[in-house]
């Protein structure tokens, strides 16, 4: 394919392409960082789920995510777990625990850097856990 030059620009729908095969392989590094595939097994954890990633104002990558202890369900022992890169996500440092279920949900994480202070908010949501990993109803409750 011949490259971009100020007398053959390069053609709009090949440079869509490369945008979306760049986000693509960013989503597969994160991916890969925080495990969030079902099948890639962690000591200590089912699956990860919803993961939600920022740069600092250093450039450190921070990858966090659900870890969901038990099964994959949405309610129950969820932790918020957290992955650093500081090289732009080639390489991933240990997982760690940031806020522990101890049996209860804590999901959603959404981290918040502030550009003026370069600090870090985690906002995320909390619920008591469920042994029965139903979504919020009792068991015998009917409807939605």
């Amino acid at each position: 394919m011949p490259t971009a030059s100020p007398s053959h620009p390069r053609d709009p729908a090949q440079q869509h392409h490369e945008q979306l095969a760049c986000g693509q392989r960013q989503r597969l590094a994160i991916a890969r960082a925080i495990a969030v595939d079902p099948r890639v097994l962690v000591p200590g954890y089912a699956c990860f789920r919803i993961p939600a990633v920022v740069k600092t104002v250093e450039g450190t990558l921070l990858a966090f995510a659900e870890g969901r202890v038990n099964h994959c369900g949405d309610a129950g022992d969820i932790d918020i777990v957290l992955k650093r890169s500081t090289d732009g996500g080639r390489t991933w440092g240990p997982l760690q625990v940031v806020n522990e279920g101890a049996g209860d949900t804590h999901g959603n994480p959404a981290p918040i850097v502030d550009r003026g202070t370069g600090r870090i908010v985690l906002a995320e949501t909390y619920n008591p856990g469920r042994a029965d990993g139903t979504r919020g109803r009792n068991p015998g409750q009917t409807g939605g």
